[in-house]
Protein backbone atom coordinates (compact mmCIF):
# COMPACT_ATOMS: atom_id res chain seq x y z
CA UNK A 1 0.00 0.00 0.00
CA UNK A 2 1.38 3.41 -0.93
CA UNK A 3 1.79 6.18 1.57
CA UNK A 4 0.58 9.60 0.59
CA UNK A 5 3.27 12.25 0.82
CA UNK A 6 2.16 15.78 1.53
CA UNK A 7 4.03 18.60 -0.15
CA UNK A 8 2.83 22.17 0.01
CA UNK A 9 -0.68 21.17 1.06
CA UNK A 10 -1.27 18.84 -1.92
CA UNK A 11 -1.09 15.05 -2.12
CA UNK A 12 2.07 13.73 -3.78
CA UNK A 13 1.30 13.11 -7.48
CA UNK A 14 3.08 9.75 -7.70
CA UNK A 15 1.25 8.45 -4.63
CA UNK A 16 -2.10 9.68 -5.94
CA UNK A 17 -1.52 7.98 -9.30
CA UNK A 18 -0.51 4.74 -7.59
CA UNK A 19 -3.81 4.79 -5.72
CA UNK A 20 -5.68 5.31 -9.00
CA UNK A 21 -6.66 8.91 -8.47
CA UNK A 22 -6.32 11.66 -11.07
CA UNK A 23 -7.23 14.39 -8.59
CA UNK A 24 -4.96 16.10 -6.15
CA UNK A 25 -6.50 16.90 -2.81
CA UNK A 26 -6.12 20.43 -1.52
CA UNK A 27 -7.20 21.64 1.87
CA UNK A 28 -7.87 25.30 2.35
CA UNK A 29 -9.13 27.14 5.36
CA UNK A 30 -12.33 29.14 4.99
CA UNK A 31 -11.66 32.84 4.61
CA UNK A 32 -14.29 35.44 3.94
CA UNK A 33 -13.75 38.32 1.52
CA UNK A 34 -11.93 40.29 4.25
CA UNK A 35 -13.27 43.62 3.08
CA UNK A 36 -11.67 46.66 4.72
CA UNK A 37 -12.83 50.26 4.20
CA UNK A 38 -10.81 53.22 5.46
CA UNK A 39 -11.72 56.91 5.31
CA UNK A 40 -8.96 58.81 3.52
CA UNK A 41 -8.65 62.47 2.54
CA UNK A 42 -10.05 61.85 -0.94
CA UNK A 43 -12.96 59.55 -0.01
CA UNK A 44 -12.89 55.89 1.06
CA UNK A 45 -10.22 53.29 0.22
CA UNK A 46 -11.45 49.68 -0.04
CA UNK A 47 -9.39 46.49 -0.07
CA UNK A 48 -10.44 42.81 -0.09
CA UNK A 49 -9.12 39.27 -0.56
CA UNK A 50 -8.76 37.34 -3.79
CA UNK A 51 -9.66 33.84 -2.61
CA UNK A 52 -7.57 30.79 -3.46
CA UNK A 53 -10.31 29.04 -5.43
CA UNK A 54 -11.12 32.01 -7.68
CA UNK A 55 -9.99 32.13 -11.29
CA UNK A 56 -7.98 34.93 -12.87
CA UNK A 57 -11.14 35.83 -14.81
CA UNK A 58 -12.86 36.91 -11.58
CA UNK A 59 -13.93 40.54 -11.38
CA UNK A 60 -15.40 42.31 -8.38
CA UNK A 61 -18.51 44.45 -8.04
CA UNK A 62 -18.28 47.17 -5.39
CA UNK A 63 -21.48 48.33 -3.68
CA UNK A 64 -21.97 51.57 -1.76
CA UNK A 65 -25.24 51.85 0.14
CA UNK A 66 -26.60 48.82 -1.82
CA UNK A 67 -25.92 50.44 -5.21
CA UNK A 68 -23.26 49.05 -7.55
CA UNK A 69 -20.66 51.79 -8.03
CA UNK A 70 -17.79 49.95 -9.76
CA UNK A 71 -16.65 46.74 -11.41
CA UNK A 72 -12.97 46.06 -10.71
CA UNK A 73 -11.12 43.62 -12.97
CA UNK A 74 -7.44 44.22 -12.33
CA UNK A 75 -7.01 44.52 -8.57
CA UNK A 76 -8.54 43.87 -5.17
CA UNK A 77 -8.86 47.48 -4.10
CA UNK A 78 -10.85 50.53 -5.06
CA UNK A 79 -10.83 54.22 -4.14
CA UNK A 80 -14.31 55.69 -3.86
CA UNK A 81 -13.83 59.44 -4.23
CA UNK A 82 -17.42 60.22 -3.24
CA UNK A 83 -17.59 57.84 -0.27
CA UNK A 84 -18.29 59.27 3.18
CA UNK A 85 -17.76 58.02 6.74
CA UNK A 86 -21.42 56.95 6.83
CA UNK A 87 -21.34 55.04 3.52
CA UNK A 88 -21.90 51.28 3.73
CA UNK A 89 -19.83 48.96 1.49
CA UNK A 90 -19.86 45.37 0.26
CA UNK A 91 -18.12 43.49 -2.55
CA UNK A 92 -19.16 40.50 -4.68
CA UNK A 93 -17.10 38.32 -7.01
CA UNK A 94 -18.39 38.09 -10.59
CA UNK A 95 -17.42 35.14 -12.80
CA UNK A 96 -18.70 34.79 -16.37
CA UNK A 97 -21.30 37.46 -15.67
CA UNK A 98 -22.70 35.65 -12.63
CA UNK A 99 -22.46 37.54 -9.37
CA UNK A 100 -21.62 35.56 -6.25
CA UNK A 101 -22.54 36.23 -2.66
CA UNK A 102 -21.85 39.73 -1.37
CA UNK A 103 -19.47 40.27 1.50
CA UNK A 104 -20.77 41.52 4.81
CA UNK A 105 -21.51 45.25 4.73
CA UNK A 106 -19.33 47.62 6.66
CA UNK A 107 -18.71 51.32 7.15
CA UNK A 108 -15.28 52.95 6.83
CA UNK A 109 -12.82 53.14 9.69
CA UNK A 110 -11.51 56.60 10.47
Amino acid sequence: MAALGLTGGAVNVAAAEELGSNELLRRMEYLDRGLVAVKVGSGVYLSWRFLGDESEATTFRVYRDDIAVADVADSTNYSDTVGTPTSSYSVAAVVDGVEGERSAELTPRS
